[in-house]
């Protein structure tokens, strides 16, 4: 992980920008891992980051796994199988997750990816850089032209994105322990500051 840290540290200084993404869900995860990743990706200061959920395509490793331990959650047509379901799932959709591991539930890791993607952009800064119309990278979830910006129906459009979002942030954060306790924690992380990572530039 230091190599990691050390290779965004470095192309920071060098003045690019850094994109990540983090994956949640694989065999062997812990919550802790989780709680750390986010942590991790605020205080980088990481630009813009996705948080997803693992998805075992055919042919993978994972796959053959999720299959072994008879764990593989298919829907008609692969229908199920986006590795950012957890984050676009509908509010009333009851989404199933391809794969979950072993002492972690559907909703708790759909529950901690939704939550970790709300509070990575939980300030200005970050949320200024979503709509950031002149920077075109794959990172950036939302881009409104100038002339859309007081275009009646995409401002309902996204009035009714968020709300979903709240929505399901709040459905979360009632039912499973580990998503609350995944929020706190993420809100009193500063951004200059993870526990158990080296950031110094030494």
């Amino acid at each position: 992980m230091q190599d990691n840290i050390d290779a965004i540290k470095l192309t920071r200084k060098m003045g690019f920008e850094v994109e990540a993404t983090f994956i949640f869900g694989f065999p062997t995860e812990t919550f802790e891992e989780r709680l750390d990743a986010l942590q991790m990706a605020k205080a980088l200061k990481i630009d813009r980051a996705r948080f997803n959920n693992a998805t075992p395509y055919p042919g993978t490793q994972l796959y053959g796994m999720a299959l072994q331990e008879n764990r593989l959650h298919s829907e008609p047509d692969w229908a199920n199988f986006n590795a950012a379901g957890a984050t676009t799932a509908k509010l009333f959709d009851k989404y199933q997750l391809p794969y979950y591991p072993v002492g972690s539930s559907n909703d708790e890791i759909q529950g901690t990816v939704l939550l970790a993607n709300v509070l990575f952009y939980f300030n200005f800064d970050s949320i200024k850089k979503l709509f950031n119309t002149k920077h075109k990278a794959s990172g950036k979830w939302f881009e409104v032209d100038k002339k859309d910006a007081f275009n009646l129906l995409k401002a309902c459009y996204f009035v009714l994105m968020v709300g979903n979002v709240g929505l399901r942030t709040l459905y979360y954060l009632l039912k499973e322990k580990k998503c609350r306790t995944l929020f706190f924690k993420g809100v009193k992380s500063s951004d200059s500051s993870s526990k158990n990572l080296v950031l110094s530039d030494e």
